[in-house]
């Protein structure tokens, strides 16, 4: 397992706060195909991320203010961050109640199987941002039933 820690201070881009990394990491993690990465930020609270660069920021991982809210970090605060290799399958937790909707509709599951990781992600993404259990479930039953439709993007349900 790929692994990298570093001291950073958290910037912001005026949008976004931000979670600088060296050229020399951000190109090992990259040469090694490397794009999604778990954030553990001052050994208390991990994150699912994306690898970010561009040609005047250098690479970079997003600190958004729920990553901030849930980690107690802020702006400008020194942080000891440790970059790991997202091994899950989807670069996020598979949530229990799609699962088990999956599990039980195997036309839905083919549909899911057959998506690209990025459209995966995307409704695995969508049935987690709700805390109640009751709401993941709504979610994840309204997911095999568009699937079954041939909808595929969340974002159109």
């Amino acid at each position: 397992m790929h692994k990298a820690s570093f001291p950073v201070t958290l910037i912001s881009n005026g949008h976004m706060g931000i979670i600088p990394i060296s050229q020399e990491i951000g190109d090992a993690w990259r040469a090694e195909g490397h794009k999604r990465v778990m954030v553990e930020v001052n050994g208390e609270y991990t994150y699912h991320a994306s690898l970010q660069t561009r040609k005047n920021q250098g690479y970079y991982v997003y600190a958004g203010k729920k990553v901030q809210k849930a980690a107690g970090i802020q702006i400008g605060e020194e942080l000891q961050v440790r970059l790991l290799e997202d091994t899950t399958e989807f670069q996020l937790t598979m949530p229990e109640e799609l699962k088990a909707v999956l599990d039980t509709d195997w036309e839905a599951e083919e549909v899911f199987k057959k998506l690209t990781d990025g459209n995966k992600r995307s409704i695995v993404h969508w049935i987690i941002s709700v805390k109640s259990s009751d709401l993941r479930i709504e979610k994840a039953l309204t997911v095999a039933e568009k699937l079954k439709m041939g909808l595929t993007n969340p974002r159109k349900y």
